[in-house]
């Protein structure tokens, strides 16, 4: 009984652009077959071929007479019939309605991996673009932080040569303070130091009593030293005259003080906390007023050149300020502690820096 073929059932019905590839698979198997057909129906005489290629041999190489002979020979020769054979008919190259559908769901499941496979490729070039986009934007990143790094780097080397420019200003404030106080101290004037906020700390009992502004016996003679003492420095440390540098006090001054001049000298009046009122001051800013007033005056008096120094903005370097009792060194609490916060101290302010954006300058500022 003939098998009826029945086409599978798929859930998903696809529509299928390759079935000519059983008509065409069945094509190539008739031909073949006819072929195979051809080439069994045709015969070679052995024996005919082997006296035709002697005869040919002969002809070629014998005498003319000879050659003759053979000639007529070859001529003589009749070819035997070639035996019919009656061609037999391929056998018919059958297909099962099994074999059919299982033809058919390759093709299907062929096509459904060539999908899937496009899908794959396309998926892959997407994710390739999207790697190559990552990749550019990374570039780019890694530049700008390493443009961000480069500035950092300059900045850090810049902050290193201005920090140097400070610590070089200080250097030149307490080798000021330093040698204030070595010179007075050998003229018999005993004054404290304090390098940490760049002072020279003249006691009251050096220049006042308690409780007044004019100065005591020997307070004007102090003042006196101190001025010319500070003129001399001072001059040694701006550019005012050479006369002045030929001192003993200016020796070991290097060029170096012209990267860090001095923006001012303050002298400032200071008291104790205790409350003053009296015919005189109405309280103790009218007390350190007058008395940082007073030594400002003396000192210039003493000295006319402090009063012509100026700073690099041609601004007067000396002037003077006062604070009451609002800065203490030492508590309030028994009459030596508040005797140490009743002073004149003279405060010595470095010009900060200039500004420079030539690391090359800087590099160069910051190893003098």
């Amino acid at each position: 009984m003939k098998t009826k073929f029945r086409r599978p059932e798929f859930k998903d019905e696809l529509e299928h652009h390759d079935r000519w590839m059983v008509s065409y698979a069945d094509f190539i198997t008739l031909l073949f077959a006819f072929f195979v057909v051809l080439y069994a129906g045709s015969s070679v005489n052995a024996n005919k071929y082997e006296q035709l290629s002697a005869s040919m041999g002969a002809a070629f190489s014998a005498k003319p007479e000879v050659k003759k002979t053979n000639l007529q020979n070859l001529v003589d020769i009749r070819p035997e019939p070639v035996p019919q054979v009656t061609p037999q008919t391929p056998p018919m190259v059958t297909i099962t309605a099994a074999e059919k559908e299982a033809l058919v769901a390759d093709v299907y499941k062929l096509e459904r991996n060539e999908k899937e496979l496009r899908h794959i490729i396309e998926r892959s070039n997407q994710d390739r673009t999207a790697l190559q986009t990552s990749l550019i934007e990374f570039e780019y990143e890694k530049k700008r932080l390493q443009g961000q790094l480069s500035a950092a780097e300059q900045k850090l080397n810049n902050a290193s040569a201005i920090n140097h420019l400070i610590q070089g200003g200080t250097r030149v404030r307490n080798d000021i303070l330093v040698k204030m106080q070595r010179a007075l101290s050998a003229q018999g004037i005993q004054i404290e130091v304090d390098t940490q906020n760049g002072l020279l700390r003249l006691p009251e009992t050096l220049l006042f009593d308690s409780g007044r502004a004019d100065f005591r016996n020997g307070g004007d003679q102090a003042l006196k030293i101190v001025a010319r003492n500070l003129a001399v420095i001072l001059n040694c440390y701006t550019q005012v005259p050479d006369a002045a540098r030929s001192s003993d006090l200016c020796e070991k001054v290097t060029d170096s003080t012209e990267q860090h001049p001095i923006d001012s000298v303050l002298i400032e009046g200071h008291t104790d906390s205790q409350p003053i009122s009296n015919s005189t001051f109405r309280d103790n800013w009218d007390l350190s007023v007058a008395r940082a007033k007073n030594t400002y005056l003396e000192l210039i008096r003493n000295e006319k050149t402090l009063e012509k120094l100026e700073n690099d903005r041609g601004q007067p370097l000396v002037s003077f300020s006062a604070y009451a009792g609002r800065r203490p060194i030492s508590t309030n609490d028994t009459e030596t502690e508040r005797r140490k916060n009743r002073r004149i101290d003279i405060r010595l302010i470095m010009a900060p820096p200039s500004i420079m954006t030539d690391s090359a300058a800087l590099s160069r500022a910051s190893q003098n």
